[in-house]
């Protein structure tokens, strides 16, 4: 980094806010709250979190263009425990969440710029 370069912090880009019901052994596939089928031109990142649960359960997350679903081992791991993520994307990119165990539960998205 250049001398006297300050980094931003992310900003949720307002609406893209999202939901996604997820059950158990099986993978789904974030639509885009802004009305496109994938991210919009301005999303470089998003934050995901899982539903808490009184035990808890493991999901797994995949960022594609082509919005190929998640699997159970070879994807991205994420917690019902952890703090939100934030994970990198690129314009175009689709978000695909496969929940590994537990009873039906939700996960949130917002996308960052």
């Amino acid at each position: 980094m250049s001398k006297g370069y300050t980094p931003k912090p992310w900003r949720p880009i307002p609406g893209s806010g999202q939901s996604l019901s997820l059950t158990s052994g099986t993978a789904a596939t974030f639509a885009n709250a802004l009305g496109a089928a994938a991210f919009g031109a301005a999303t470089y990142a998003f934050a995901i979190r899982l539903s808490p649960a009184a035990t808890a359960y493991i999901a797994t997350v995949t960022v594609t263009k082509a919005g190929t679903a998640a699997t159970a081992s070879t994807d991205y791991p994420i917690s019902s425990s952890d703090y939100s993520q934030v994970i990198g994307c690129a314009p175009g990119d689709k978000v695909s969440v496969y929940q590994a165990s537990g009873s039906t539960q939700t996960a949130y998205l917002c996308e960052l710029t």
